[in-house]
Order: C-alpha cells, then sequence, then structure tokens
C-alpha cells in the first residue's frame, strides 16, 4: 500500500511517500521533499501554493491515496493556519478518492505509534521508534520528516485495522 505522510504548515510542508508491506515501511521517494510558501503572502496564497503541490503528489501515490497528517510543522503557527492548509490536504485527498487521518501534537502521534509497535521498537523517542517500523534509516534528520513518517505508518495500520489495507 502507498501512503503518504505529511507535517503540515503554512509556511513549509514536509511530506513523504512510504510503501507500507503490513509490517515494514520503505521510503517510496526519498528525495526531499519540502515545499515553501513565499514569506509574507496572505493565507491564501500560501495555501494554494501547497494545493498545486499536493496535487501532485496525490497523483504520485495514487492508486492507495491514505494521507497521514502530522502535528503541525511549527509550533508557532496559528490554529487558523494549520486548520486552512489541513482543510486543503483534506479537501484534495477526498477528491481524489482517499482519505484522511490526523494527529494533532507530537505526545499523541507518538503514543498512538508506540500503541501499535511491538516490544523491540519502544524507545524514548519519536525518531527512534519510527526506525523501528523502516526497512532502511530516515533518510533526513528533521523532526519533520519522522513525524510525517510517523503519521504515514499509522494511517497505513489505521486503514489495515478497519480491513481496508
Amino acid at each position: 500500500m502507498i501512503v503518504v505522510g505529511i507535517s503540515p504548515g503554512l509556511l513549509c510542508l514536509e511530506y513523504v511517500i512510504i510503501e507500507w508491506d503490513g509490517r515494514l515501511a520503505r521510503y517510496h521517494d526519498t528525495d526531499t521533499n519540502r515545499a515553501r510558501a513565499t514569506r509574507g503572502a496572505d493565507v491564501h496564497r500560501r495555501a494554494n501554493v501547497h494545493r498545486l503541490i499536493l496535487s501532485v503528489v496525490v497523483e504520485r501515490s495514487e492508486p492507495a491515496v491514505l494521507v497521514g497528517l502530522s502535528p503541525p510543522y511549527a509550533a508557532h503557527e496559528g490554529a487558523r493556519e494549520v486548520s486552512v492548509v489541513r482543510g486543503v490536504i483534506e479537501e484534495l485527498v477526498q477528491t481524489a478518492g482517499g482519505r484522511t487521518a490526523s494527529w494533532d501534537t507530537q505526545q499523541e502521534l507518538y503514543e498512538a505509534l508506540t500503541e501499535v509497535a511491538d516490544e523491540r521498537v519502544h524507545q524514548k523517542n519519536l525518531r527512534n521508534v519510527v526506525e523501528g517500523f523502516l526497512r532502511d534509516p530516515l533518510p533526513h534528520r528533521h523532526r519533520q520528516v519522522a513525524e510525517a513518517t510517523a503519521a504515514a505508518i499509522l494511517a497505513a495500520k489505521w486503514s489495515e485495522a478497519e480491513g481496508r489495507g
């Protein structure tokens, strides 16, 4: 199953595309997957930049369009900005016939991931827990890559639990 994990933010959006085999994930595309909107642009112009970029990401990830949304990219972005970006993503995914699952905080994401992890993957930080689910190490050290990957893995596990994976 192909799953997209996204760390959404208004200024910057980090995403990963993974292939999930039911036990481990492998990166489908290990390029640097970071979309940046222009500083100073209003919320709607930035959201439109993300819409354009994500439409390509969703196209590349078909036929299984499943998206996991991690906590906001930057903690300082307000609820309004984050909701605009999440709304754009959810609308785009629904239009493509896909589904989204989201987590609002890093702690929520960590707890959800450790609940589905077996004993060998229980670690103290999210990055290490995520690496327990991967065939290869995380391609970048950015926190947002780990969060986007965790969201993708959890979305895949959620889909399997519903019998859709």
